[in-house]
């Protein structure tokens, strides 16, 4: 027997989910038509920018006017347009410095002095809330910028170094605070109305118009024309100068007095570039020692020498502070420096400052910075002497590489003492292995063009002194490369080649001391040359004149003149 059961099907109601799909189309659709349809809400007044940089707004509390004068925060201008700007608190004077110039405007004066020759600007340099605000039109020349006002009381500052692409309105439409159809409203644009355009986002242009007004405009709406290249003003910056298809081959004349009677010199072959010791730093207050001789400069002259005075800083690390961190000082230096090259008929000025405060690193280069642009405006080459990067503060962190080459026409590495004279090892002056790695150094900080190799004409003799307790009492004398060799055949010393230093190595005993050199003549000479052609510096410096044999300069020429 079988049971049957009548069973009900039971079907879903549909109309539920009918209301929530209709209901889900509908607000998709709301949402799609807000978001397309264009706003018609219109921007704020005062979220329109009035200061435009380029295509950027920049804050109330970054610039302020004067009548009708644009003045901006110097912080700003740092930022964006010069950041080697100096403002010196303690005189109240800012001081801006180009490759050929050197401006100089004092707060609350209407002159300003351009390579210190006295300009009138129509405002000054203006302190508000403690911060210095800059006469921003003044400037614009050296910074190649433009300051546009537009009758909207919009106002902008436009680089003349970048290309400006510019479009043309195609139909009725309106400019928008942002990349939406849904962004308000700024201003109308109308057909073949012309716009300058910085840049596209989602189909978007971002654009400013005829009056100022920055935002965005719908790509279909607008069409590019041209591109337009603003063509610089020649500069006047002077070339350097260096020897037509040579390398520079100086040498440094040390002296501590004026040499008047030139009968002793005598030609050096190769040599093109003389740098006698004539000019040191006296004093804090900027006073400068002179050693200088007219008939010197004729006798170089005479021999096709360029001369290059040195400048130091008498190696004084107190009065090097109390110049460099002085605005007027400096410009003492460099008025002197400026007459005593005039008066000397120099070709320029070697600068050559060592044991510097490490805090004082910034304000050498700034002294650099001011004096590089009047030195060449008096047509003089421009050299600044640095030692190889080492962990030292005074001797070598002191030194803005990067920036020295960026300022200065020739960087002089001072390739030795790798072994100083009071170092506790006996030890080459400059082996060839650490002589290359300085200069590898070097070039990731400076161009191969602006560098001249530092080399020695110098060794040191070390005498070695064994103590009661065992230990080595080490001490050196430095030898010229003649009576270097003289001394090594005089104690019939043993000498061979020191593949660790690639130098011949002199070694003798006597009264129960030992003696060591590591010797500079043509071979080592050969090897420092060969570095200048490897890596196509600009030339070699050696120290000292005096200290070679003469067959030396013989061998730089060849090795100068090698072809690759």
């Amino acid at each position: 027997m079988e049971l049957q059961q009548n069973q009900e099907v039971v079907r879903p109601n549909p109309f539920p989910y009918i209301i929530a799909i209709l209901i889900v189309i509908i607000l998709i659709g709301t949402i799609g038509i807000w978001y397309y349809y264009p706003s018609t809400v219109w921007t704020q007044d005062e979220a329109i920018p009035r200061m435009l940089v380029n295509d950027s707004p920049i804050d109330s509390q970054t610039y302020i006017w004067e009548d009708s004068s644009l003045l901006i925060s110097l912080d700003y201008v740092k930022e964006v347009f010069d950041p080697h700007i100096y403002w010196e608190a303690e005189t109240q004077r800012v001081i801006v410095t180009t490759e050929d110039k050197v401006v100089e405007m004092n707060t609350d004066q209407l002159t300003a002095y351009i390579n210190s020759q006295p300009v009138d600007i129509q405002v000054p340099v203006t302190v508000k809330d403690d911060k210095p605000y800059i006469p921003i039109e003044f400037l614009a020349p050296l910074y190649n910028i433009e300051l546009k006002k537009f009758a909207s009381g919009i106002a902008a500052i436009d680089s003349l170094d970048k290309p400006t692409l510019t479009g043309l309105i195609n139909k009725n439409t309106y400019l928008r605070e942002s990349p939406l159809t849904r962004s308000p409203r700024i201003i109308p644009l109308q057909p073949e109305e012309k716009v300058i355009i910085y840049g596209e986002t989602n189909g978007w242009y971002k654009v400013r118009n005829s009056e100022g007004y920055l935002g965005y405009v719908d790509k279909n709406h607008a069409s590019l024309q041209e591109i337009l290249v603003h063509m610089p003003e020649r500069s006047s910056k002077k070339t350097a100068w260096k020897p037509t298809g040579e390398k520079i081959n100086l040498t440094w004349d040390y002296m501590t007095r004026p040499l008047y009677d030139m009968s002793s010199y005598k030609p050096i072959t190769g040599l093109n570039v003389i740098s006698p010791t004539w000019f040191h730093l006296a004093n804090g207050e900027g006073k400068i020692t002179n050693h200088g001789s007219l008939p010197y400069v004729q006798w170089a002259h005479s021999q096709g020498l360029q001369v290059w005075a040195l400048f130091s800083n008498s190696f004084d690390p107190d009065i090097t502070s109390k110049m460099l961190r002085s605005s007027d000082n400096r410009k003492k230096v460099i008025n002197q420096l400026l007459v005593l090259a005039e008066l000397y008929n120099l070709d320029g000025i070697n600068i050559d400052f060592e044991n510097i405060n490490y805090d004082d690193k910034d304000y050498f280069t700034q002294f650099l910075r001011e004096l590089t642009p009047l030195l060449r405006e008096q047509g003089l080459t421009v050299s600044v002497d640095v030692t190889v990067i080492s962990l030292s503060p005074n001797w070598s962190m002191v030194y803005d590489r990067a920036a020295m080459g960026k300022i200065v026409d020739y960087i002089a590495v001072m390739t030795y003492d790798e072994h100083w004279r009071a170092s506790p090892v006996a030890g080459s002056v400059a082996s060839l292995p650490w002589v290359e790695r300085g200069i590898v150094r070097i070039l990731e900080q400076v161009p191969a063009h602006k560098l001249l190799l530092g080399v020695p004409f110098y060794t040191r003799i070390w005498e070695e002194t064994p103590q009661p307790d065992g230990s080595i009492q080490v001490s050196s004398r430095a030898f010229s490369m003649s009576r270097a060799e003289e001394d090594l055949k005089k104690n019939n010393a043993s000498i061979e080649l020191d593949d660790n230093t690639g130098q011949y190595f002199g070694t003798y005993e006597l009264d129960g001391k030992t003696y060591k050199i590591w010797i500079e003549d043509e071979h080592s000479m050969r090897q420092r040359i060969a570095l200048v052609n490897k890596y196509d510096l600009a030339g070699v410096a050696s120290w000292r004149k005096g200290f070679e044999k003469p067959h030396i300069w013989e061998v730089i020429q060849e090795e100068l003149t090698k072809k690759p």
